[in-house]
């Protein structure tokens, strides 16, 4: 067997792993098939998508750039580093990238809608400005996104902006707000029990979280669990005391507790 056709061999090899998203056997067989023929663009081409799909996005930056060295002219290698880009959420790099792609292959229908999907997320990003006056990013630009959802009354979609943001950040007080507002989500569905579950989480990441109290006792309320609903919305009057929602609530739960 020539070196060309071992080469491929081990392309192919690559393939049918990467295929079955076993990435770590891909990049193995990439990685020998490179070190067969290391001229060829389309291995390098090939381990980056292997390593964007491990979240490795470093290397596949690398390997794109290689790829894009060794033929200027292959559009999907401008693909591989648009994705490996936005991996890291380089958004402006990857729009430039694409469209030096687009220059050099026009019919690249991958380039194109790529492109289209990068410059709605640049959009929607420059949408949201944080007091700094620069775009957000990362868990507030995620929870801005569901606040404004959730303004319009598309509270689905707001919860899963509100669970995206939650899993982009580890701050107490910044995670218990974000799991009061996905339990307002709940409540518009009068799903109780989700709220009530999110209301305690809430609370456990910040136990002074007014609003998590107030919807905790709005969510026992809902599941006619009416001493503890009362019992919430005492300790929001504790924490403050000009909070008409939780007195009103406490003069009508009281008819139901004898």
């Amino acid at each position: 067997m020539s070196a060309k056709q071992r080469a491929e061999a081990a392309k192919e090899k690559g393939n049918r792993a990467f295929g079955e998203g076993n990435f770590d056997e891909a990049i193995r067989q990439y990685t020998e098939a490179i070190k067969i023929d290391a001229r060829n663009h389309v291995y390098f081409s090939n381990r980056s998508a292997a390593y964007a799909g491990k979240n490795m996005w470093a290397q596949a930056l690398e390997d794109s750039e290689q790829c894009i060295r060794l033929n200027r002219t292959w559009g999907k290698g401008y693909y591989r580093k648009a994705i490996a880009l936005l991996g890291q959420n380089k958004l402006a790099e990857a729009q430039r990238v694409l469209t030096e792609g687009l220059s050099v292959d026009g019919a690249n229908a991958d380039l194109r809608a790529k492109l289209q999907e990068v410059q709605a997320l640049i959009e929607k990003a420059h949408k949201f400005i944080g007091p700094d006056g620069k775009p957000l990013t990362g868990a507030a630009l995620a929870k801005a996104e569901g606040n404004d959802l959730f303004k319009n009354g598309k509270y689905e979609e707001a919860a899963a902006c509100y669970t995206r943001a939650l899993a982009a950040t580890t701050d107490t007080r910044e995670r218990s707000v974000l799991l009061s507002n996905r339990a307002a989500c709940w409540s518009q569905y009068q799903n109780w029990n989700r709220m009530l579950e999110d209301c305690n989480l809430a609370l456990q990441e910040d136990s002074t979280n007014v609003k998590a109290l107030l919807r905790r006792g709005l969510a026992y309320e809902g599941l006619e669990k009416y001493k503890l609903a009362i019992a919430d919305m005492k300790a929001v009057l504790e924490l403050d005391p000009q909070a008409m929602v939780a007195s009103s609530a406490i003069a009508r739960l009281s008819r139901f507790v004898r």
